[in-house]
């Protein structure tokens, strides 16, 4: 499994889960991650082994995935091929993948549609040297076409300023693959709007099939983006940090001139403790690093003993979780565990939970409830639900059977198969800019350095999620703690930019949000370079509708959703 000659990594994707695995020439699976865990089946042997295609799918093309050591199948993949075959044709992103007869027996899944789903190959080692070599080859035909009609390629930049034939050969040079496809994709209906349509005419068929081999390559660079952003642990990932920064013209000096003297009429007021905000002080320190740096972003505050519980344990060692997108059952709001999320025993929405309990007499392996000793107490009765039950605010009830709810007297707090509690999570907005044409750019987009770091392009949580847990992971949390979940942001705030769609719904159609505004006067955490009467980089505004006073004051458009909805 250690050699790199001759594999490649795939995503799967299923109705109720995404997984990525990494399969080899010699013979051999392994799966790498899968969203959520608990999906893939945990029995021992079953997340690596070995694979074969026996003679019974041969006409299928199907591959045969069985569990370490045994003949047991737990998946199978169509087209397995070293290296992948590469086509532009739909039907490359929709290869079979197939939960086998061992899983399906664990499932009590009978054999049928409902067994299937999808396979892609991933960019990275290998492939990225012929995504490579298609695009020099598709870079310098656009060139030879540009002067066989006589255009001058130096001057094919798109009226944004954002695409060009010379960008896009600048950004291949860079490793900047993605970014090479949509300079070039930007590039293209240049032809049409500079040249006569008789000239157009005679390289009008290769630029159709250009445009569509690109568009492809595109497709897939951005999906190989988002799976390796979700995988950091893969080797030799495709270089996401630098995919699809390249523009033709210098997104810095967007960013300074829009990030001086930012309107502030008494909106933003400077934070004098980062405590009372339910955030640390080193936690701040990063954002304000962060805006020095030319992004923008808001954070709704958590409540204080969140800075409280995390202090204490990192002091102690002790395990303690961000809480996930997953569980939206809250931190309680009083008692000697205020802060920890769980619930109140008197609390009459979870009378079927407890009911639905037995005390554990024999405790997992490494569980340790360290953390009881912060409310005054030394040890406490542990309870686990004995069956499947949808417990309430929980979207995922499965994941219930793997926690345990442990009695702190007048309450339950939830916890890991480590004893490890739960502590809110930081919730995200990526703030959007205009582009030069007056449209909203995507999520990320002229917010940041020039290079940023990484570069956020399409609606996936877990992108924004994996690259600020790294950002933030300088703080020094307990052991285990991730500040962001699955709140990343989305769409961002150009989902909510613009001309009001006809039959919109305030409060409703927040698709670009994983969130609502719950309470109208809550505070929000800001961070921004440059803003007026301010002082610091960092300040905070308490209710969104003063946010949104900012928001309009400057070049950043308005939002649609209503406050409180």
């Amino acid at each position: 499994m250690h050699s790199f000659l001759g594999n490649f990594y795939l995503e799967i994707k299923y109705s109720s889960f995404m997984a990525v695995v990494l399969i080899t020439d010699q013979k051999q699976w392994k799966l790498i991650a899968c969203n959520p865990n608990g999906a893939w089946p945990s029995k021992p042997g079953y997340r690596r082994g070995a694979w074969a295609q026996p003679a019974t799918y041969a006409t299928q093309g199907l591959t045969e995935c069985y569990a370490e050591g045994t003949k047991e199948e737990v998946l199978r993949l169509s087209h397995i091929a070293f290296p992948p075959d590469i086509s532009s044709d739909e039907s490359f992103f929709k290869r079979q993948f197939h939960i086998g007869n061992a899983w399906a027996a664990i499932l009590r899944m009978p054999e049928g549609p409902g067994r299937r789903g999808s396979w892609v190959p991933i960019v990275t080692g290998p492939l990225v040297t012929e995504v490579k070599r298609r695009l020099e080859e598709f870079t310098e035909e656009i060139k030879k076409l540009a002067v066989q009609i006589g255009l001058d390629i130096a001057a094919m930049v798109d009226q944004t300023g954002a695409f060009s034939v010379p960008a896009a050969a600048y950004a291949l040079r860079n490793g900047d693959y993605l970014g090479c496809t949509l300079n070039l994709l930007g590039a293209i209906p240049l032809f049409g709007t500079l040249a006569d349509a008789a000239k157009v005419a005679k390289v009008s068929g290769r630029l159709s099939f250009l445009t569509k081999e690109i568009t492809f390559l595109k497709r897939w660079l951005e999906m190989s983006t988002e799976a390796t952003r979700r995988v950091r642990q893969m080797t030799n990932p495709l270089k996401v940090e630098i995919q699809g920064t390249t523009r033709a013209t210098s997104v810095s000096k967007t960013v300074t001139k829009t990030a001086n003297a930012l309107k502030n009429a008494g909106w933003l007021k400077k934070i004098s403790s980062a405590e009372r905000l339910g955030l640390l002080p080193e936690e701040i320190q990063v954002l304000r690093k962060l805006a020095q740096d030319g992004y923008y972003f808001v954070i709704r505050s958590c409540n204080p003993e969140r800075v409280t519980w995390l202090r204490a344990a990192a002091r102690g060692g002790w395990g303690m979780l961000g809480k996930p997108v997953w569980l939206k059952i809250k931190s309680l709001k009083a008692g000697k565990f205020k802060g920890l999320v769980g619930f109140g025993k008197n609390d009459s929405t979870y009378a079927q939970t407890v009911k639905s309990m037995e005390e554990m007499t024999e405790l997992p392996k490494g569980f340790k409830l360290p953390w009881l000793s912060g409310g005054g107490l030394q040890n406490a009765k542990v309870y686990r639900l004995n069956k499947n039950f949808n417990v309430p605010k929980v979207d995922d009830s499965a994941m219930m059977l793997e926690h345990y709810f442990v009695d702190v007297g007048d309450s339950f707090i939830i916890v890991d198969r480590f004893g490890r509690p739960y502590v809110p999570d930081l919730d995200i907005v990526s703030i959007q800019r205009r582009v030069s044409s007056g449209a909203f750019g995507p999520p990320g987009h002229n917010i940041g350095p020039a290079k940023p770091v990484s570069e956020f392009r399409t609606a996936d949580d877990a992108q924004f999620s994996a690259h600020w847990n790294e950002v933030f992971a300088k703080v020094g949390y307990p052991p285990g703690y991730k500040p962001f979940g699955w709140h990343g942001g989305r769409g961002g705030t150009a989902a909510f930019t613009g001309p009001v769609p006809a039959g919109f719904r305030p409060g409703m159609d927040t698709r670009g949000l994983g969130w609502n505004p719950e309470t109208p006067t809550e505070d929000l955490i800001v961070a921004v370079k440059g803003v007026e009467n301010l002082g610091d980089d960092v300040g905070y505004v308490t209710g969104w509708d003063q946010l949104q006073l900012f928001h309009q004051a400057n070049p950043m458009g308005e939002w649609r959703f209503a406050v409180g909805r």
